[in-house]
This record gives structure tokens, C-alpha cells and sequence, in this order.
């Protein structure tokens, strides 16, 4: 996973282990078949191994972002409480364990709960972890096809305005 890059999963595919990010969602699509746009990697192999789905145009796919907000050492106690070396980054809905991708947690209490248990900390002892923090959103796109041609398009949320320009004649 990038440490520096905005980057975009089709929600099907984003596990705890899943192919490598792609900058914009029109990046996953991969090809067309008869039954319609084939949405994955782009790779065969990676196809097989992560999956992929075929959609049609006007069709709605979810797309996760990951958006990286630097990384902090953690000393972490035994005992499960910890200290952050340096300020929170703030703004974050995921921390992982720069050394242990399976060490992930929503809040920086079961973070340091994992760190205790991976690492087996005895109660009097105390270890540094480099934590990595990260922005997880999600957004819908819908598939557009012009002249052959597919690309993603934002679909806006419920009750959101589409257009600022008044209805009607002026």
C-alpha cells in the first residue's frame, strides 16, 4: 500500500490482501466481453486471483480510497497502554503496523491491544511501533459508455444539488 499517493480499490476487491491500488476507478476497467465491461485488474492473473465483475453502462460500482496520513513511532506497554512520539495526524479512520500488515484497528486502544498480543509483550516491558495512519473513504461512480468509450462518473449523493443553474426561464 502507498505511503504517499491517493489511491482507489473497487470495493469487490479490497481485503486484507488485495491488488495494488489504482490512481482514478476508470484505471479498473479492464477490458470488454460480450456480457459487458469487465471491472478488475487489469492483469489475468490478478483477475483470478482477486475476481473482477462485468457491468453494464449505467451500471453502479463502489469504490474504496485510501488516502495516507503519515506515520508516528507508538510506544506501547504491556499492559496495553501506549504513547504516541509526536502529534496525531488527525483526520484518520485506520492505523496499521508499518511491520505487521495484519495489525490494523480502527482506534489507536485496539491498535495498541493487537500490538500487545502480535508482539507478545510481557507486562513490565515496552516497545516502539511505527504506526501508519490512513483516510479509508468511500464513493460511487456509474459506468458511462460514449463512442465505445468507458469511463467512471461520480454519482452524487441523495438530495445533493446536480446543478447550481435555476430551473426555468431566467
Amino acid at each position: 500500500m502507498s505511503d504517499t499517493e491517493r489511491l482507489c480499490w473497487a470495493a469487490f476487491v479490497a481485503d486484507e490482501i488485495m491488488p495494488t491500488g489504482l490512481a482514478h476507478p476508470d484505471k479498473w476497467i479492464a477490458g470488454r466481453c460480450e456480457a459487458g465491461w469487465i471491472i478488475g485488474p487489469k492483469a489475468r492473473r490478478e483477475r483470478i486471483d482477486y475476481g473482477c465483475m462485468i457491468v453494464q453502462p449505467g451500471a453502479e460500482v463502489l469504490f474504496m480510497w485510501h488516502e495516507p496520513r503519515g506515520a508516528r513511532d507508538m510506544l506501547v506497554k504491556g499492559d496495553g497502554t501506549y504513547r504516541l512520539v509526536g502529534f496525531d495526524p488527525g483526520d484518520w479512520t485506520g492505523v496499521y503496523d508499518a511491520a505487521a500488515l495484519e495489525n490494523l484497528a480502527d482506534t489507536l486502544e485496539e491498535f495498541a491491544r493487537g500490538c500487545v498480543d502480535l508482539y507478545e509483550i510481557a507486562p513490565d516491558d515496552e516497545i516502539a511501533v511505527e504506526a501508519r495512519f490512513s483516510k479509508w473513504t468511500e464513493e460511487r461512480f456509474w459506468l458511462e459508455v460514449r463512442d465505445n468509450t468507458p469511463r467512471f462518473v461520480t454519482v452524487a449523493p441523495k438530495g445533493a444539488m446536480v446543478s447550481a443553474a435555476p430551473e426555468g426561464p431566467a
